[in-house]
């Protein structure tokens, strides 16, 4: 393709630039093209190196001079005026078919004088920026290899058979290489004149980034070098923002966060950002959904960039610019955290700083909160450790706080599990107390929720602790919050594994939470302690008290827009209606919450909710409705991290084929349904499942076996 554009005919002598990052092969390209195209052009080439990655790139008119020479100029008949010497040099190439390679280009002036000026001729142009001012030219894009290129080019270098023998090391080592052609070579290179190494070892040399450009050198061949030269021909401003974007662990970034990072305005920034994507120091990775470009790093450049703010940079600077940049990203899901159409989940507030958020910023970013924390979403968790790493404990307990809401609404369960015990342990290395009570309370719930055997007592413990930690602090807020959890918390074991005690003990949490909250008028802290009241009230069958509370929650959530709080409330009044025969009721209440759950996004809501709408439409006797709202439970569940979603999709599938007159099938799925909340240890639930199969294997003509589960039932829930 590149000969071809090279070798075209028209008006004008053929322009081609090449243009990527240091090490991808521009320059071997243009070499190989160039001793590839040597019968079409006849009359020779004309190479160059224009040293555009070098703060002082060759001027026009030295070139100029020295292909003058080449075309047979003598010194003293070359002009001084650089314009009289590109005259001249269009002239001598009048007549004649020559190839032109400029290679390393600093910028579009500082090629143009050097265009001959008729057809006949060809320029190949490489450099580390797109040269997209270049009048006529042909674009191309050099990238790394595909990863079966690359190891195709290691096995040319490093010999077939030794690649062949070892596939999984080779593939690793090309990861390791970012496939990079330069640092293939490089490999491939070392590994031919080891003959006695392993692919495996040669990959055990790069596992640690901290001296991984150190094993990427052979002869004349180092990866460094070509780094640096390019870092080498920034402005210091460029330099220091390559070198401290180096020190997170980020995947995609916008432009923005190079603002608080730099401590510098947000244009600013975004330009630095910009012109080190134009000179292939950063790749453009897109756009993301609040508009803003998306940038990256090559793994290599990546880590070329750490090594040098780690030797160009204080420890201290490297703290504080780390801060810095988690400054900005608490600032901004705090607010995002603000705008999600939910109340938030912040147990309470802590001492970090924020990024001031320059006006116009936020609505920029956030005008879509999801949208942005979907973006952003690895980057905060990187920042959450990256702070913790930086001693910033309070930053970092403070920002896995305003991740909770998000991450629960969109069931990034592990993220959230991530994030929190990051921030647990950081505030225990630096005896933060707030923060610690804060993590406790939001992890505790986090692993009940999970419904994670073995981990109920493990959770209590982590709710006490924090509530112990907050009546220290003297914060009313955080020990109501907690009393809230406490009281949320031993309603999933109650219901999950009795005994009706454990839900008195809830019910009385729920209560000191609600009294707590009225006390200090916070109407966000009385929902909550509304709907852990009412929810208990509700399992332990008191409908009309149970009705009652779940009534008040709903008309407050709605009051306070408090838009998860109004589905869980018209869920639970929802059950109500269900179990006390109100189906169009209970219908028409289920049906609402779903509408809800479907805005916020909430995945694992609306599979809750289409199995709640099954088992109503089941009662009705509408079993081909109840048949496609289970269908599109499965692939809703199949997104969430919840582990008991699967058991009630087999609980409820297995009703539905009982009334089908499907026997076998709902013996089937109620065993399965068994099994899988006895994995949970959820014996309620599971007694519920064994009752279920009774009914499946009396319809089945098993009665000696429905007996026997039916009496494993009693067992497990006397009650």
């Amino acid at each position: 393709m590149l000969r071809a554009r090279l070798t075209g005919e028209g008006a004008g002598p053929a322009v081609v630039t090449v243009a990527g990052k240091p090490g991808v092969g521009k320059t071997a390209l243009a070499v190989h093209v160039g001793h590839g195209l040597a019968a079409e052009f006849p009359d020779g080439q004309l190479y160059v190196n224009l040293r555009g990655a070098e703060r002082s790139p060759l001027e026009p008119d030295a070139v100029l001079d020295r292909f003058l020479r080449a075309l047979g100029v003598q010194g003293a008949a070359i002009p001084d005026d650089v314009e009289e010497r590109a005259a001249l040099y269009r002239a001598r190439l009048f007549d004649r078919r020559m190839l032109v390679v400029l290679d390393d280009a600093a910028g579009e002036a500082q090629v143009r004088p050097l265009l001959p000026g008729t057809p006949g001729c060809a320029v190949l142009v490489t450099s580390r920026m797109r040269l997209a001012g270049l009048e006529g030219a042909i674009p191309l894009d050099l990238d790394v290899l595909p990863s079966a290129d690359a190891v195709d080019l290691l096995a040319r270098i490093a010999g077939r058979d030794r690649v062949a023998g070892e596939d999984d090391a080779a593939g690793l080592l090309i990861e390791r290489c970012g496939a990079l052609p330069l640092a293939v070579r490089v490999v491939g290179a070392r590994l031919a004149t080891r003959p006695q190494w392993s692919l495996r070892r040669m990959t055990d040399l790069l596992a640690d980034e901290r001296h991984r450009l150190d094993q990427l050198t052979a002869g004349d061949l180092e990866v460094r070098a070509g780094l640096a030269l390019s870092y080498q021909g920034l402005s210091d401003a460029h330099q220091r923002a390559f070198r401290l974007l180096g020190l997170l662990d980020v995947g995609t970034f916008a432009g923005w966060l190079a603002a608080p990072l730099l401590n510098i305005p947000v244009e600013q920034a975004e330009r630095l950002i910009d012109d080190l994507a134009d000179v292939s120091l950063l790749d453009l990775a897109g756009m993301d959904a609040t508009g803003s470009d998306r940038y990256r790093f090559h793994d290599v450049i990546r880590v070329y960039a750490r090594e040098r703010a780690l030797t160009d940079e204080p420890p201290d600077e490297i703290r504080q610019a780390v801060r810095r940049a988690a400054a900005g990203w608490l600032a901004l899901a705090e607010e995002a955290d603000r705008r999600l159409p939910d109340t938030s989940d912040v147990v309470t507030v802590g001492a970090a700083p924020r990024w001031p958020i320059p006006p116009g910023l936020a609505d920029r970013l956030l005008a879509d909160p999801f949208g942005w924390f979907e973006a952003e979403q690895s980057n905060l968790v990187a920042a959450v450790k990256a702070a913790a790493a930086a001693e910033a404990d309070e930053a970092a307990w403070e920002l896995a706080s305003q991740l909770n809401t998000f991450f629960w609404i969109r069931s990034h369960t592990r993220s959230l599990h991530e994030v929190q015990t990051t921030a647990l342990a950081a505030c225990r290395r630096a005896g933060n107390r707030r923060g610690q009570a804060a993590m406790l309370a939001l992890l505790s719930f986090a692993l009940v929720a999970a419904c994670q055997r073995v981990q109920y007592g493990e959770s209590q413990e982590m709710l006490s602790q924090a509530l112990d930690l907050f009546r220290e602090l003297d914060d009313q807020h955080g020990q109501a919050k907690v009393h809230n959890m406490l009281a949320e918390q031993l309603h999933i074991i109650g219901r999950h594994q009795g005994p009706a005690a454990v839900l008195t003990e809830s019910l009385a949490h729920g209560q000191q939470a609600l009294r707590l909250a009225r006390s200090f008028g916070d109407r966000m802290l009385e929902l909550d302690a509304l709907g852990a009241v009412g929810s208990v009230l509700h399992d332990q069958g008191s409908w009309t008290a149970a009705e009652t509370i779940l009534t008040e929650a709903l008309r407050l959530a709605v009051a306070l827009g408090a838009n998860r709080a109004q589905a869980v409330a018209l869920w639970h009044l929802s059950e109500i209606g269900r179990r006390t025969g109100q189906l169009d009721k209970a219908a028409t209440l289920a049906e609402q919450s779903l509408a809800i759950v479907r805005r916020l996004g909430d995945r694992g809501g609306q599979a809750r909710l289409l199995l709640t709408l099954a088992d109503i439409r089941i009662d009705e006797g509408l079993l081909d409705q109840a048949a496609t709202l289970l269908a599109a439970a499965p692939s809703t569940a199949d997104r969430t991290d919840s582990p008991d979603m699967h058991a009630q999709i087999l609980h409820t599938l297995s009703r539905l084929r009982l009334h089908q007159r499907r026997f076998p099938e709902a013996v089937d799925l109620a065993t399965a349904a068994t099994e899988a909340w006895d994995d949970l240890s959820a014996t309620v639930y599971q007694a519920e499942s064994l009752l279920l199969l009774g009914d499946a294997l009396d319809a089945n003509g098993q009665p000696a076996e429905a007996h026997q589960a039916r009496q494993r039932a009693r067992h497990l829930n006397p009650t």
